[in-house]
């Protein structure tokens, strides 16, 4: 089951496994750990949503969904996931670089003015590209991430962490993704190129 944040992250995980045993979960839910045996969660946004690729793989898909929903973990198998892949992608990407460029938390750059427009006009850029790929994220989205993100508090996402610990990020399949499909339909995407490189530029400095 692959539930790693990003845009055609299972199409890399069948290529090894098969359609059928390949699953796809978007995760809703953030943490961090307290301690080697703690994990604190930051939010829960639910639901979190699972889908199998064939239907061969509709039976462990049923028996995951209902081992999380019966421990109040909310998870639906929605009838097409990649609208909400992209939903996912499109919260990850206006933020998690900017985050990780600036060593900031997400409550740190949704309240300052300057990064709060920036993380607006990354969204309006990337809602473009999915609308050109025929994705449903609604009349609300815009709204909908501005909101769910300025809930986030003082999470440090992901990309932040891999930066500082010197690892290798999921920028490609963020912003990197959403520069892909807007070369794909002829749709300039100049902020998310920048953070994309940018976020490249600080992988190879701290290596």
């Amino acid at each position: 089951m692959c539930a790693q944040n990003g845009i055609d992250n299972e199409v890399i995980v069948a290529r090894e496994f098969g359609d059928d045993k390949t699953l796809r979960m978007v995760v809703n839910y953030a943490g961090s750990m307290s301690d080697a045996n703690t994990v604190h969660v930051s939010f829960f946004n639910p639901p979190n949503y699972i889908a199998c690729l064939s239907p061969n793989g509709r039976q462990i898909v049923d028996k995951i969904v209902a081992l999380l929903n019966s421990v109040d973990m909310d998870t639906e198998i929605p009838e097409d996931i990649q609208d909400y892949i992209w939903e996912k992608a499109i919260l990850n990407a206006a933020l998690s670089a900017v985050c990780a460029i600036s060593r900031k938390t997400m409550k740190d750059v949704m309240d300052f003015p300057f990064t709060l427009e920036l993380v607006e006009a990354i969204i309006d850029e990337s809602v473009r590209v999915a609308e050109m790929e025929g994705i449903e994220l609604g009349r609300k989205f815009r709204r909908f991430c501005i909101r769910y993100l300025k809930n986030a508090g003082h999470h440090r996402p992901s990309m932040l962490i891999d930066l500082e610990n010197g690892n290798r990020t999921e920028i490609d399949q963020l912003n990197g993704k959403i520069v892909e499909y807007g070369r794909k339909h002829c749709k300039p995407t100049p902020l998310n190129q920048c953070v994309t490189a940018l976020v490249h530029l600080l992988e190879y400095t701290v290596e």
